[in-house]
């Protein structure tokens, strides 16, 4: 019976990682989680999404939207077969939590922030060796 209860939720995680796996090695992916579209932290990130548009293109970035009771997103597409909440136990983020999740091309996490810190967030990017040899080849 507990072999069971494992499967759907392996089946759902198989499910992110053929999503997301999608785009590695050529998109690095922000996973913004949000308690509610209302949230300020979430609409400042919308701010900034939307301003900085050239510069997160510049940097190869997609963002995932993943907040409850809403569907997933990755820019203005929705993704109907993963749910917000699969997200949010792979990743280890409360329903209740805000979080901007930096995944690299390699699939792997990169950085972990609770606020909205775009200077840090660039940082960390700018200084990534497939980063730095974008930036001498432009």
């Amino acid at each position: 019976m507990a072999l069971f209860s494992v499967l759907p939720l392996a089946a759902a995680n198989q499910s992110i990682a053929d999503a997301m796996g999608e785009f590695a090695w050529e998109k690095r992916q922000i996973l913004l989680f949000a308690p509610d579209v209302q949230d300020e932290r979430y609409q400042e990130f919308l701010t900034i999404e939307e301003n900085q548009r050239d510069a997160l293109n510049d940097r190869r970035l997609q963002v995932w939207h993943l907040v409850p009771d809403q569907p997933v997103k990755l820019g203005e597409v929705e993704y109907d077969e993963l749910s917000v909440e699969d997200f949010q136990t792979e990743y280890a983020v409360s329903a209740d939590e805000f979080s901007v999740i930096l995944i690299g091309y390699d699939q792997g996490e990169k950085l972990r922030q609770d606020k909205v810190d775009l200077d840090r967030l660039f940082a960390e990017i700018d200084q990534m060796p497939m980063r730095v040899r974008e930036m001498q080849s432009e």
